[in-house]
């Protein structure tokens, strides 16, 4: 091998790229002009319909040490020297910042290996590496970030997924100038630890108002809550490159993770109202809020109403959830999920699948679902799910209807054939499905005689439940 000419070893390296960036079964594989394409990173519009298209990285392990093109490159000198002469290899850019680290020095060169190419950045720990604490994670991260912002402008995707919050870099801050290629940004955190992310030992500057920040092309945002309050109240750029523009994709699908309001009053300055009125001007395919919590107002007068085709809840209290659903009460999601919520005076807004997950038996769920009127229901871990919320419940028989009950104990068979009974009873349409199915653990199965008169009544019914039986060791 080593003995073989640099065009041919060029040719190898080629495929071992191209099969850590496309699927086996991609037609780009025998695209003539595939060396073009990764040399000079143009679009490849060898398709039939003539679309043209970008190709990504691979989602495997970041972490492997098998990773392109790092051992390739150790091999040997003549290896490494055809490698870093194609600066697309040199593109996905991965640092580890847990207790081995990814040197630093290496970070630099690889940088400017890459020349003027897209980059797509991953900063991350080892999957075993997130149980601890990590005092050193902060610094290693801003050596990391400080080695990376001059390039923000040729970033194509940024991801960072590290313990504590205040260890991501602080939009506000960080970022500055124009990222015309950034189109997907991930700054994960597990836990908020209370304190602003940026730089600690020094003094931040306001951003240029000539140069300000601004990501015209962000389609896709997963961000902690600290992080997205503080650019919003910063940086009007910010607020601008979010907005959906005729003829800009926009931003499709946003996230906000891991906040509570702490000591700092810049904490305080953002409402969930405020929150609301800001993504009212969005159009989003996917909107989720994980364990946020902003002080809301839900008798305000003229709540903002958003648009969100899926909504994902979890981890939020009464005040804030309750808004959420009043703000999506006009434009109907497709989809909801909602785990792990405080749903005092919430009501569920019309969707056409719903979703709850581990919600307690002091919430109403029969309130809840009062005005729900969709027609795929799924329940899982719920201790509030019960025979009063089946006998109540009145979905609207001109349409299918699916009901998936899993791991809930606090219902009987004698209501949910009420349930049945009732959908029944109203007439329903013809070539219209009616299913239920019931697993994991749950109440006294179905005797033989039940089972035929659900099996009877509904299209599809499927009993595959456990009931818990707890037995007293007696000595």
């Amino acid at each position: 091998m080593a003995k073989l000419p640099t065009e041919l070893l060029t040719s190898i390296f080629t495929y071992a790229y191209t099969d850590s960036r496309w699927t086996s079964s991609s037609k780009h594989e025998s695209c003539p002009r595939l060396e073009q394409v990764l040399r000079e990173s143009i679009r490849c519009t060898c398709m039939k319909d003539e679309m043209s298209y970008t190709p990504k990285w691979k989602s495997y392990e970041l972490y492997s040490p098998t990773l392109f093109p790092y051992p390739l490159a150790a091999v040997c000198r003549q290896w490494r020297d055809v490698l870093e002469d194609v600066p697309v290899f040199w593109t996905r850019v991965v640092a580890l910042i847990d207790r081995r680290p990814t040197d630093l020095s290496r970070l630099q060169k690889q940088l400017q290996l890459s020349k003027d190419q897209p980059l797509d950045v991953f900063v991350l720990r080892r999957p075993d590496a997130y149980e601890d604490s990590d005092p050193r994670e902060h610094d290693r991260c801003r050596s990391v970030i400080n080695a990376l912002m001059p390039h923000l402008q040729r970033c194509r995707s940024i991801s960072f997924d590290v313990i504590d919050t205040s260890s991501l870099p602080s939009i506000s801050h960080d970022f500055r100038g124009s990222a015309p290629l950034l189109t997907s940004l991930t700054l994960n955190a597990r836990k908020d630890d209370g304190k602003a992310s940026g730089d600690w030992n020094s003094v931040s500057m306001p951003q240029s108002i000539e140069n300000p920040f601004k990501c015209p092309n962000l389609t896709s945002i997963d961000i902690d809550g600290r992080n997205f309050v503080y650019a919003c109240l910063d940086l009007p750029s910010w607020r601008d490159s979010l907005q959906s523009i005729p003829g800009k994709t926009g931003l499709s699908r946003l996230t906000l993770s891991n906040f509570s309001p702490g000591s700092a009053e810049k904490d305080y300055e953002l409402t969930g109202n405020d929150i609301l009125e800001i993504l009212m001007a969005l159009r989003l395919s996917f909107l989720s809020f994980n364990n946020v919590d902003f002080s809301s107002d839900v008798l305000s007068l003229g709540i903002p109403q958003i648009n969100a085709i899926s909504l994902s809840a979890t981890g939020l209290r009464a005040s804030f959830m309750t808004l959420l659903l009043h703000g999506l009460s006009y434009h109907s999601p497709a989809s909801i999920h909602i785990e792990r919520c405080e749903l005092v005076d919430a009501v569920a807004p019309f969707s056409h699948c719903l979703s709850l997950t581990d919600i307690s038996a002091e919430v109403d769920m029969e309130s809840f679902l009062d005005h729900w009127g969709g027609y795929v229901l799924h329940v899982l871990r719920c201790p509030a799910f019960n025979d009063w919320v089946l006998c109540s419940y009145r979905p609207d028989p001109s349409r299918p209807f699916w009901l998936n009950i899993e791991d809930c104990e606090a219902f009987t068979v004698a209501g949910l054939r009420a349930l049945v009974q009732m959908i029944r009873e109203e007439q329903p349409m013809e070539n219209v499905t009616y299913e239920v199915r019931v697993s994991g653990w749950g109440p006294r199965a179905p005797t033989d005689a039940e089972m035929e008169w659900f099996e009877t009544h509904l299209d599809r019914f499927r009993w595959d439940a456990k009931e818990r039986h707890e037995k007293m060791l007696l000595p």
